[in-house]
């Protein structure tokens, strides 16, 4: 005789492992990233109703126009702010979030001297197995054995989700939005 809370968990198990089988467990999510140059904005000098700039800046510092052109690189993620799972990519299904790591050192063209349009993508991220937790893992290099990301759930020390993927080829940008914010 077998114990139902077991073939319930062997069931779940199953299920899991066909989603990631037909897709990846593919989600979108929102990444904020560094701009360094022009891109989307009227060129300095011009009137408001100018074209927006289209070409990619060659600035190694603008993690925007890198991404674009040459995809996500774990090697590149920095360490210095905020990574309660180590080093990694970072995303959210909250745009918020995201948001608060969007930095922008262009030239200001607003007419306040503000710098307030700003830039982030929503990615395709292949999760797999996401290892789920309210804590904090600062060391981690790569997931959990077993796991293909890290998913930081709402609670103890998060106000909103993230998702965390430690290989390139787990994350794909997909749109560019740029918007205004006043903070």
């Amino acid at each position: 005789m077998s114990d139902p809370s077991l073939v319930k968990e062997m069931t779940q198990e199953l299920r899991l492992k066909h989603l990631i089988s037909d897709n990846g467990n593919e989600l979108r999510r929102y990444h904020g990233t560094t701009t360094k140059c022009q891109l989307g904005r009227p060129a300095l000098g011009n009137n408001a109703e100018a074209t927006p700039t289209r070409s990619l800046c060659k600035e190694d510092e603008c993690s925007l126009c890198r991404i674009i052109q040459n995809g996500f690189m774990t090697k590149k993620c920095r360490t210095e702010r905020y990574q309660r799972y180590g080093k990694g990519i970072y995303t959210s299904q909250c745009s918020s979030k995201a948001s608060g790591y969007v930095r922008c050192s262009a030239p200001s063209f607003s007419s306040d001297g503000n710098n307030n349009l700003k830039v982030m993508m929503i990615c395709k991220v292949l999760a797999g197995r996401p290892f789920a937790t309210p804590g904090k893992y600062k060391d981690l290099q790569k997931p959990p054995p077993g796991f293909h990301s890290v998913q930081g759930i709402r609670g103890l020390d998060l106000n909103y989700d993230e998702l965390v993927v430690y290989t390139d080829d787990a994350i794909l940008p997909n749109y560019i939005i740029f918007y205004t914010s006043s903070d």
